[in-house]
C-alpha cells in the first residue's frame, strides 16, 4: 500500500509530464467551441490566418459520425489456464452496462473530447443492484470525466498513444 507522500509524488510526476500537451489540448478545445467565430478573441491571438474556420465543426461532426458507425468493441480474452467461457461471461457483464444512460453519456463525452482535443476518458465503477445489502450482485457503470485533458493525469512511463500500458492514472 502506498503512503500519502508516495501517492502525491506519483500524481506530481504524472501532472508535470503532460503539462504542455494538456495546455495545447485546452487551447484546441477553446478554439473549437468558442474562438473560431469570436473576432475579438482572434484579434488578440498570434494566428497568421484570419479566414473562416467553420470547416472545423463540419469535420468534427463527420469524424463523430464515422466513430458512431464504426464503434469500438470490447472483447475480453481468457488468460492462459482459464476456461474460454469465462471471457464470454465477462464480455456479457461488460456489455450489459453499456445500456445505462450514464454509460452512453460517458461514451459521447469522451468521443467528442477526443475528436476536439485528442483526450477523452470515463471512469469505470461498480454499484450494487440493491443498496440495502440483501443482493450482492454488482453492475459495471461508467461516469463521464469532463475535460479529461485537464483532469486526468496518466502514468508518465506509458508509451502507447491510448495509454493502455499505463500502470496508474490520477
Amino acid at each position: 500500500m502506498l503512503t500519502l507522500k508516495e501517492l502525491k509524488e506519483k500524481h506530481d510526476k504524472a501532472y508535470e509530464a503532460g503539462q504542455v500537451t494538456r495546455e495545447r489540448a485546452a487551447n484546441d478545445m477553446v478554439f473549437y467551441y468558442v474562438t473560431q467565430w469570436d473576432t475579438s478573441l482572434l484579434a488578440a491571438s498570434q494566428l497568421a490566418y484570419r479566414g473562416e474556420f467553420d470547416l472545423l465543426k463540419k469535420a468534427g461532426r463527420k469524424i463523430v459520425a464515422d466513430l458512431a458507425m464504426n464503434s469500438v468493441q470490447i472483447d475480453f480474452e481468457p488468460v492462459e489456464g482459464t476456461r474460454k467461457d469465462s471471457a464470454e461471461l465477462v464480455d456479457g457483464v461488460y456489455r450489459a452496462g453499456d445500456t445505462h444512460n450514464t454509460s452512453i453519456e460517458a461514451y459521447e463525452m469522451a468521443k467528442n473530447e477526443a475528436v476536439v482535443c485528442g483526450v477523452g476518458a470515463w471512469e469505470l465503477y461498480t454499484e450494487y443492484k440493491d443498496m440495502r445489502g440483501s443482493n450482492d450482485k454488482q453492475t459495471i457503470k461508467r461516469r463521464p470525466l469532463w475535460e479529461a485533458n485537464n483532469n486526468v493525469f496518466w502514468d508518465p512511463n506509458a508509451k502507447r498513444i491510448d495509454k493502455s500500458d499505463a500502470t496508474y492514472v490520477s
